[in-house]
């Protein structure tokens, strides 16, 4: 239990896929390295340091159990997670980030952790996006995605805790969604702003991006290449929204003061 402390499951004889300990609960730092794949256990756990994935697969799709962590995220392996139905709860003090050079896949992702979690890397949540407290931090090269095509794929949303950054969803022809996306701005009169943009009628199903920026357009986009009857365009906020080729919907802003 000391801080700096690392448990290493190595594994380089032995069964074709061998379980990690049933007993230990809460580790410092762990590590799966080594030839041979790895079962999680049948209990939940907690990382206080670090997480990281080399060599071969963690398979958690037997007894599908949370994994909590307080530091970072590093999987070397190209689809080294095997997510079953568990949860991975990201619950740091400082900002923590998710290192891949693949798409890392998750089942159920919840961050509360108000410092942020931050991809290098790119992720799937193939089921539910908790969004609790703190922002990820997304960019096209490091693109999160939810590959669950139901309108409540996301539970949270709001100034405290959203998307900073582009966030991919799979929608079906017809459906609503509701992008949770933000940005943090410290130059802007409110740094952290919630900006979530609605679609609807979607004509086809497919994948759409969306993200808001809390900032002025110009620079990236004129406001004053504007059609009639459009008069004015704001000055400290837009939204990108990009569509499947070919494809079409509604899209609703949200509107305050």
């Amino acid at each position: 239990d000391l801080t700096g402390s690392t448990v290493e499951y190595y594994g380089s004889t032995g069964p074709v896929l061998s379980s990690i300990s049933p007993i230990i609960k809460t580790y410092q730092n762990l590590e799966f390295t080594g030839p041979i794949s790895k079962y999680m256990s049948s209990v939940n756990i907690l990382v206080k340091g670090n997480f990281l994935i080399t060599g071969s697969q963690l398979i958690n799709s037997v007894y599908n159990k949370n994994i909590t962590l307080w530091g970072n995220w590093t999987d070397n392996v190209s689809s080294g997670f095997v997510p079953g139905k568990g949860t991975v709860l990201f619950e740091g003090t400082s900002n923590q980030t998710i290192t891949t050079p693949n798409p890392e896949h998750f089942y159920n992702f919840r961050i509360n952790n108000a410092a942020g979690v931050t991809l290098s890397g790119s992720a799937e949540i193939s089921k539910m996006l908790y969004l609790s407290s703190g922002r990820i931090n997304t960019t096209d090269a490091n693109l999160l995605t939810l590959t669950n095509s139901a309108t409540t794929a996301v539970s949270g949303g709001s100034d405290a805790s959203f998307v900073d950054g582009p966030l991919s969803k799979q929608i079906l022809a017809g459906q609503t969604f509701s992008f949770p996306v933000g940005n943090y701005n410290a130059a802007a009169a409110k740094p952290a702003r919630y900006g979530v943009v609605k679609l609807t009628g979607v004509s086809a199903t497919n994948y759409w991006k969306a993200r808001y920026v809390n900032a002025s357009p110009d620079g990236s986009y004129s406001r004053a290449n504007r059609l009639s009857p459009i008069t004015s365009v704001s000055d400290n906020e837009y939204w990108v929204v990009t569509r499947p080729a070919g494809n079409t919907a509604n899209v609703t802003l949200r509107w305050d003061a």
